[in-house]
């Protein structure tokens, strides 16, 4: 016996069926579209967060660059305490050292901001997960917040007094400008000068800087030199009172040694006028004395020799030989 079961067509089939079926797939596609990257196997990208003191207009979705290229985007920022927390969503295959150094700035001049990532260092790597701290971000410095500053020190200078400082300046520039000039032409000759002797100049900072180097090489030696001198100088303190009365004997003494002098002028003038004479005939027969005094010597010893070997003398005998004479 043969079943035959026959196939319904499928524009037979019931519509709202088919209707249902379809919304379904579509909704269940649609949610696996959303959820597609959280599921781990199949992410294709890693979150790493940084702490900033300011958001500073970073907004949700605002690119995350390294050296410049596109590497991911701002998922979250959030306030944190007293410091914005920003989720960030890097693309799978960047290498972000755990060292790097994160900054907010400006993308465009219509205030787009960015977060530049500067990837220094190397291994290991951030992971899923990881966050840059505080102390390694930076934030831009807005226009507003120095027009701010501005304005508050702008408000409190003294409108009147900074009125009259700048008309008395005006003043000064108009009665002094041609010496104001003269200065100017002076400063231009002083740098033309200046310019030809420049060799000259660089010699002198080159042998200044040897003598730098010479100072702080002796600098022990110098140290112990002023310690040395300040040793002396307090000793010369402590003796003064005995120096001031040496110096002041000294004088007495000098006035009365010129005084015995002057007394005896006369005799010191014979006295040394024969000394002259003396000194003049001992220079005439000053090779007659060198004789006599090479003589005495051996003569002296020879001498003493007498009374020191009681009744006996010593006798010496001189033969002279050929060309050899008597010592």
């Amino acid at each position: 016996m043969r079943v035959v079961t026959s196939l319904k067509n499928f524009r037979e089939r019931s519509p709202v069926l088919i209707g249902i079926i379809s919304i379904l797939s579509i909704a269940a596609a649609t949610t696996f579209a959303f959820s597609f990257n959280k599921i781990p196997a199949l992410k294709s990208a890693f979150k790493i967060t940084a702490e900033f003191r300011d958001a500073a207009g970073l907004k949700v979705e605002n690119q995350v660059r390294v050296a410049g290229i596109k590497v991911g985007a701002v998922s979250d920022i959030q306030l944190v305490g007293d410091r914005v927390r920003v989720t960030m969503e890097i693309d799978n295959g960047t290498e972000i050292p755990k060292s790097a150094f994160a900054e907010i700035k400006l993308a465009t001049i219509l205030g787009t901001k960015f977060v530049d990532v500067e990837a220094k260092g190397g291994a290991p790597y951030m992971e899923d997960g990881d966050s840059i701290a505080l102390e390694d971000t930076a934030i831009p410095y807005e226009i507003y917040q120095a027009s701010n500053q501005g304005t508050n020190l702008l408000e409190e200078l003294d409108g009147p007094a900074l009125n009259d400082a700048l008309v008395q300046l005006t003043k000064l520039v108009n009665t002094s400008k041609d010496e104001l000039g003269e200065a100017l032409a002076g400063l231009n000759e002083l740098g033309a000068g200046l310019n030809d002797k420049e060799e000259d100049i660089r010699s002198l900072l080159a042998n200044a800087n040897d003598l730098t180097a010479l100072l702080a090489d002796e600098g022990d030696e110098i140290n112990e030199l002023i310690a040395n001198s300040d040793a002396v100088l307090s000793s010369l303190a402590q003796k003064r009172e005995e120096v001031q009365s040496l110096l002041e004997s000294t004088k007495l003494m000098s006035g009365q040694l010129a005084g015995v002098l002057r007394d005896n002028r006369a005799n010191v003038d014979g006295i040394l006028s024969k000394l002259h004479k003396a000194l003049v005939v001992l220079d005439r027969n000053i090779e007659h004395l060198d004789v006599a005094l090479e003589y005495a010597g051996p003569s002296s010893r020879y001498f003493g020799s007498v009374f020191s070997q009681g009744r006996w003398g010593d006798i010496f005998n001189c033969a002279p030989l050929i060309t050899q004479g008597c010592p």
